[in-house]
């Protein structure tokens, strides 16, 4: 009872001392929350960090990847011309054919000729037209077929290959099969006629298709001497159509 008779300290307490507490503790709270964005920011400057380094070395290795690319791409080109400039002499050496010769492929998908030398090729599967122009010397052109070699002097024949079988028609010149010991002339197609453009507006004479028809239509019921008529026209008129060229490998 003597105890809780004692009197209780005084407190002194004013105004000033609490608003100055007040501030203290609002100071230690804003350095903790200070403390605690900037770690976050450190934290987050890391990670940003981290990714920018990884987002440079996957560039940095595309970048060397592109490189390694256009590098070997480069050293490809190089190679070729450097073996394309070794090859240039090569093709200015390969074998041509005279000025006054040709050899013109009748069929798309005919196989192109070989040139052995001036006056000398040889011809693979395919109808072709071959041309020796006239003033080109006594020599004639060679032309090597399955068949044998065909000279040609002075003038334009139609040769179609057929595996082994060779059809020829000699629209203008001279030309032979040329044997072991014999030359043997192949007849030269009759020239057409001379018309007048009156003439030729009122007849101008069957097609390309209704030749190689009449010729087919021969074939097929035998008469050979009649089918070989009807390819000559259609030869020396229409040299250079399809029909003319197929008519050739039909008559085998």
């Amino acid at each position: 009872m003597a105890r809780s008779r004692q009197p209780l300290p005084k407190l002194s307490v004013t105004a000033d001392s609490i608003f100055d507490a007040y501030q203290e503790r609002r100071g230690r709270r804003r350095e903790r929350v200070r403390q605690v964005a900037l770690g976050l920011a450190v934290f987050l400057s890391v990670g940003y960090l981290g990714v920018a380094v990884d987002r440079a070395v996957e560039r940095s290795g595309e970048a060397s990847l592109d490189l390694a690319s256009y590098t070997a791409a480069a050293e490809q080109i190089t190679r070729e011309v450097a073996v394309t400039e070794e090859l240039a002499p090569l093709a200015a050496l390969a074998p041509r054919l005279d000025q006054g010769a040709a050899v013109e492929l009748l069929e798309p998908y005919a196989r192109a000729p070989e040139i052995l030398g001036p006056r000398s090729l040889r011809l693979g599967q395919g109808t072709y037209r071959v041309t020796y122009a006239d003033g080109a010397g006594h020599r004639g052109l060679s032309v090597q077929t399955p068949a044998g070699e065909l000279e040609l002097r002075a003038g334009v024949m139609t040769v179609g290959v057929a595996g082994d079988r060779v059809d020829v028609v000699v629209e203008r010149g001279s030309a032979a099969w040329v044997r072991a010991d014999e030359r043997v002339p192949i007849a030269e197609v009759p020239a057409a006629p001379e018309v007048g453009d009156e003439e030729l507006a009122e007849d101008e004479g069957p097609s390309a298709a209704e030749l190689a028809e009449l010729a087919e239509k021969s074939l097929s019921r035998g008469r050979r001497p009649a089918a070989i008529r009807h390819l000559r026209r259609l030869v020396s008129t229409y040299p250079r159509s399809t029909e003319a060229g197929r008519g050739l490998l039909d008559l085998g």
